[in-house]
């Protein structure tokens, strides 16, 4: 078994994902995250944890530790290809945001998400815009389950309820909808993934018998 045949919930924005292969983008969600994007082809990927880290002053009741800056730097120095410390001395320029699973510090995220969706292009604003920009660039977001059932008897929140936050705060502070993009049950674009997927191994099967 192949893993192009195996659909996940992030799986049909891989051909998405290659596209911004040598932009930076930034991720977020629990669990091995950057084995996602490096297997799907993000090479210039940077985590919200990392973001927050290097540009602590995003996020001020985190109360980070600046050591800890000069190391996410140097690992990001290496991952970007950047030699010049002063690449950061403005929050990085961010061409998408991927939300690869669910999320945890809701505040960090909705803060700097909604930062880099101050401009048209991700690059955070100087100041507060008097109006929200036309466009802003692409959200994408696995999953959208409100709840599900556990070992608990009520049900427990699941990923919906991020991105219902998220659409909630972007609205109260630029006035305008947020636009995004969903994948995973039950939308359409996950199972037109799996059925291309499905028919693909189809074919290369009776190749190979």
């Amino acid at each position: 078994l192949r893993k192009e045949n195996i659909v996940l919930n992030f799986s049909p924005f891989r051909p998405v994902m290659k596209r911004y292969s040598e932009m930076p983008v930034l991720i977020t969600g629990v669990g091995d995250i950057e084995k996602v994007a490096i297997d799907c082809g993000l090479n210039k990927y940077i985590t919200c944890e990392e973001y927050c880290t290097i540009f602590p002053y995003l996020v001020p009741l985190s109360r980070r530790n600046y050591d800890d800056r000069w190391k996410a730097i140097e690992v990001i120095k290496k991952r970007f290809g950047v030699t010049d410390d002063a690449f950061f001395d403005e929050p990085i320029q961010i061409n998408a945001v991927f939300v690869l699973n669910d999320v945890l510090k809701w505040e960090e995220n909705i803060q700097i998400i909604c930062d880099l969706l101050s401009t048209p292009d991700g690059k955070i604003a100087q100041k507060m815009p008097l109006e929200a920009p036309e466009d802003h660039i692409p959200i994408f977001c696995v999953n959208n389950d409100f709840t599900y059932a556990d070992s608990f008897r009520l049900p427990r929140l699941a990923y919906g309820p991020f991105t219902r936050s998220l659409e909630r705060i972007y609205h109260l502070m630029y006035g305008k909808p947020l636009k995004y993009h969903l994948c995973g049950k039950p939308e359409k674009i996950t199972f037109e993934y799996a059925s291309k997927s499905s028919n693909w191994f189809l074919k290369y099967n009776r190749r190979e018998s």
